[in-house]
């Protein structure tokens, strides 16, 4: 097996033990259980869109709904199909850094971009799945240079280009850095932008025609764009982080002991960093713009992880998103790190510090080792991850989370009729394996549309929904605009709570009964 190949391996492997030992954990709130609540609605044959509210394209919700049907919605199997979007993604990071750094610099940059993933595992799948997508479309560009057949290579940028906005419409600004990328390698157009342009819209059409023979295309625009521009994007509106001190949702207690560090080193290679790249490829072009054709390979990867940085740039500026974007800067910040270190003296006295650091970064990132006693799930009450039993096997949870998601499980086995988890607890429906009865799966005052809402309610009437577990969080914390948006006054959905249902609290949990 030659270097080319066994590095990237290496790379993905050490990846893949990093998830591994997280696979059964699970908190109440998490993003990826609207995602996984919505992929068991379609598995039980409803159509999204149509039949409830979904603010992200198809492709992943299609795509876990058919892994679902073959495997059973669970915790450990949606963890391991998101999984494999990661470690692709390294894999491709490693693959394409081959050719700026070298197999073993690319794979040591792959496997720190890499580690840090399993941290954020409770995001949307869809957030992996379009980052390995722009990846692959990189990968597939840089091919581009030296195919015998670039357009073959064009068109398979553009078929990872449809993947990419499939999966999430705000790759748009990384697909349109890949079309330039594209230009810049190839300037005759119908040989590099045109094939890759229709190689992109072809799977897009094919999607939107099939979503208007199921009767879901006004409510696709109207869930995806409209609402995911004008009122999610404003909710989710985070000020640039010119300074460490504001960046949001990093999970600290899941990162150990790179607690201490996470943030200044994530500001510094995922914020400061891209912004450098960006400008500094502008430069290169600039002196370039007589000889395009003459550009390094570095060039066009440096459009691309720009365009990738600006996906973040226009939803949601959160330490988890930009830490995603970053794997393009990575590579090409390394190569002026390489060519110091290569000329340096070679000895051991010299060397050997000169990896201390790299070293260090990984081992306090996301080391099984490092972690030890935060991932071991406890039964004796003790420790962060309490054990819960689940109907699809034993989960873990937080300390706060574990006495909810135990009471719930125990209220399910002892009621018949349909039970909502609202306004916040979308997990619950993967931990007990029950599909989802209501419309919108995750509730906020001023972000979710009244018209959502009142989708909601009347679900609730004429299904109906016998119990709800009201479970809520305070989202104006961490997010600002939330907090503006939602004014003062009852919620609407709490005052329909009050008109419609009835308090019956039971085994700790705060339950509404719908009234006779």
């Amino acid at each position: 097996m030659s270097s080319r190949t066994l590095w990237p391996l290496v790379a993905m492997a050490g990846v893949a033990a990093t998830i591994f030992p997280r696979l059964r954990w699970i908190n109440l709130y998490e993003d990826q259980a609207v995602l996984t609540g919505q992929a068991m609605q379609v598995a039980s044959g409803q159509v999204p869109y149509r039949d409830f509210f979904a603010a992200i394209p198809p492709g992943a919700i299609f795509v876990y709904a058919g892994y679902y049907k073959l495997v059973g919605a669970t915790v450990v199997n949606q963890r391991l199909l998101t999984g494999v979007a990661m470690v692709l993604g390294v894999g491709l990071v490693a693959y394409i850094g081959q050719r700026f750094v070298g197999a073993v610099w690319a794979a040591a940059i792959a496997l720190l971009w890499g580690v840090w993933l399993p941290v954020f595992e409770e995001f949307s799948p869809y957030h992996f799945w379009s980052v390995a997508f722009v990846l692959a479309i990189t990968a597939a560009l840089l091919g581009a240079r030296t195919a015998k057949a670039p357009v073959r290579a064009f068109v398979l940028a553009g078929l990872a280009a449809s993947g990419a906005l499939i999966m999430l419409q705000s790759s748009l600004p990384a697909v349109l850095a890949g079309l330039i990328a594209a230009w810049l390698i190839e300037p005759r157009i119908r040989r590099s932008v045109i094939p890759m342009v229709v190689a992109t819209a072809i799977p897009g059409v094919v999607v939107l025609a099939v979503l208007g023979l199921l009767g879901a295309l006004p409510a696709f625009f109207t869930d995806t764009v409209v609402y995911t521009f004008q009122t999610f994007g404003a909710s989710q509106a985070l000020p640039f982080p010119w300074q460490p001190a504001l960046l949001h949702d990093t999970s600290f207690w899941e990162a150990s002991i790179g607690a201490l560090w996470a943030i200044p080193m994530h500001w510094l290679l995922a914020i400061i960093a891209p912004v450098g790249l960006a400008v500094y490829t502008g430069v290169a072009l600039w002196r370039r713009r007589q000889s395009l054709a003459q550009i390094p390979d570095w060039v066009p990867v440096g459009v691309v992880a720009t365009g990738l940085y600006c996906s973040v740039l226009i939803v949601h500026m959160s330490d988890q998103n930009f830490w995603l974007s970053c794997p393009l800067t990575l590579l090409l910040a390394a190569m002026p790190l390489k060519r110091m270190l290569s000329g340096m003296s070679s000895s051991a006295i010299v060397a050997g510090p000169a990896a201390i650091p790299l070293a260090l970064i990984y081992l306090a990132g996301l080391s099984p080792l490092v972690l030890g006693y935060a991932l071991v799930c406890h039964t004796d009450g003790t420790g962060f991850l309490q054990e819960v039993s689940a109907p699809n096997g034993s989960i873990c949870t937080t300390y706060d989370s574990a006495p909810i998601v135990a009471g719930a499980v125990k209220f399910g086995s002892q009621h018949d009729g349909a039970i909502a988890y609202m306004p916040n607890g979308p997990s619950m429906y993967q931990i007990t394996g029950q599909v989802p009865p209501v419309p919108v799966l995750f509730l906020v005052p001023g972000v979710t549309p009244p018209a959502e809402l009142a989708r909601v309610e009347s679900a609730m009437r004429s299904l109906p929904v016998e119990w709800v577990i009201y479970y809520k969080l305070d989202f104006s914390k961490d997010l600002p605009a939330v907090k503006e948006i939602q004014g003062g006054g009852p919620w609407q959905f709490d005052q329909f709570l009050e008109d419609a249902y009835q308090r019956d609290d039971q085994l700790g949990l705060v339950v509404y009964r719908i009234k006779p």
